[in-house]
């Protein structure tokens, strides 16, 4: 309750930065005639829409214990992976429109911004972009929620956005003393390109990540070679003859089936003995962090574990 607790917090410190983050954005590059400042801005005003579905499915799933729940049986952490996968989508939607007007513009003869006033909002909003990411960072190596891990990837790519744009119109003040200073309207589509580009990779991520939960597929292999490693402990401690494991990850909420086949050699005897080795491997469990929610069953014979 406590985590869920901060982790709203976060997430309306996120929405507050993010709101301020656009408004100055929009303004500031239709200010400076800047396409990719102005793309800065909208990509963060969409991020506050998504902050607020964000916050919205921490405090859904927050209400899981407060009652018997007939609708959601197992939880309600599958909210968690439907919001990564319609924030991934929204913002590949935008990434992609982005690259279509950069395109649009080089092959119209670019795009005259106002570089002074283009370098100034790229050092302050660097620096507050990475000032916010440092911060949800931090807490989120702490957090079980992948929401506020995903919160912070996104204030990190408006601060790549940032640092991009600074260096793009850095290099084109210089061009300004050259004799290639027609090549200046250029700058600003180019730049939009490039980073959109980058972009592309993170959601595209993420929309799988999330896809990989909501259809309840094996989550990384590191997971499940610690699961395993644990499972098979138990089986040598207990001389079970085999055993059978079968785990994934939705939100916050690890999933894991473990069927054991007895033996004649067993050590397990009793419902006493079967509660007490579920004991062991709820505790082991555990310490990984995610909510465990365990499955543990035996039985002598091998066709009712496969």
């Amino acid at each position: 309750m406590e985590e869920g607790f901060i982790v709203r917090k976060l997430l309306k410190l996120s929405i507050a930065g993010t709101l301020i983050f656009a408004a100055m954005g929009i303004v500031w590059g239709i200010a400076a005639n800047a396409r990719i400042i102005m793309f800065d801005g909208l990509y963060s005003l969409v991020s506050t829409g998504m902050s607020l579905l964000s916050l919205w499915a921490v405090n859904f799933i927050a209400r899981e214990g407060e009652a018997r729940d007939d609708l959601f049986q197992f939880g309600r952490t599958v909210v968690e992976p439907l919001v990564m996968i319609i924030k991934s989508l929204v913002m590949l939607g935008i990434v992609v429109t982005a690259m279509i007007f950069a395109v649009q513009d080089l092959f119209h003869g670019g795009r005259v911004v106002n570089l002074e006033n283009s370098l100034i909002y790229a050092v302050i909003s660097s620096v507050f972009c990475l000032a916010v990411y440092s911060l949800l960072h931090r807490k989120g190596k702490k957090s079980r929620s992948g929401l506020l891990k995903l919160e912070a990837i996104e204030w990190k790519m408006d601060g790549l956005i940032s640092l991009g744009t600074l260096a793009g119109f850095a290099v084109a003040m210089f061009l300004r003393r050259t004799t290639v200073a027609g090549l200046i309207p250029y700058v600003d589509p180019v730049l939009l390109l490039m980073i959109t580009a980058l972009f592309v990779k993170t959601p595209a991520h993420t929309l799988w990540n999330g896809m990989r939960e909501l259809l309840r597929m094996a989550p990384d292999e590191e997971m499940q070679l610690q699961v395993d490693e644990i499972v098979q402990q138990v089986r040598q401690k207990y001389q079970l003859e085999e055993a059978y494991c079968r785990i994934s990850k939705v939100g916050t909420t690890l999933y894991a089936e473990i069927d054991f086949v007895t033996g004649k050699k067993t050590l397990v005897y009793t419902v006493r003995d079967t509660d007490r080795i579920r004991e062991e491997i709820s505790k082991a469990i555990f310490k990984l962090p995610y909510e465990p929610w365990l499955t543990i069953s035996f039985t002598e014979n091998r066709k009712w574990a496969v």
